[in-house]
């Protein structure tokens, strides 16, 4: 799944912070320069991170227990 993918699924879970995270990593992934890979790595990791903070919301609607 690629960032931009991530983007817009996060969106569905008003998941503001990871979305605009996976909107930077995709950017900085379709740089026209040189790829900063350092920037990459370190914006995939902040997403994972967030993207752990979202896990239980949407646990929570795949069970349908919270309606968005």
């Amino acid at each position: 799944m690629d960032a931009h993918t991530v983007k817009s699924l996060l969106a569905i879970f008003h998941g503001e912070t990871a979305r605009r995270i996976a909107l930077d990593l995709e950017r900085a992934a379709k740089a026209a320069e040189a790829v900063d890979w350092a920037r990459c790595v370190q914006l995939a990791d902040a997403l994972i991170v967030d993207m752990a903070n979202l896990k239980p919301e949407m646990e929570c609607f795949v069970r349908g227990d919270v309606v968005l």
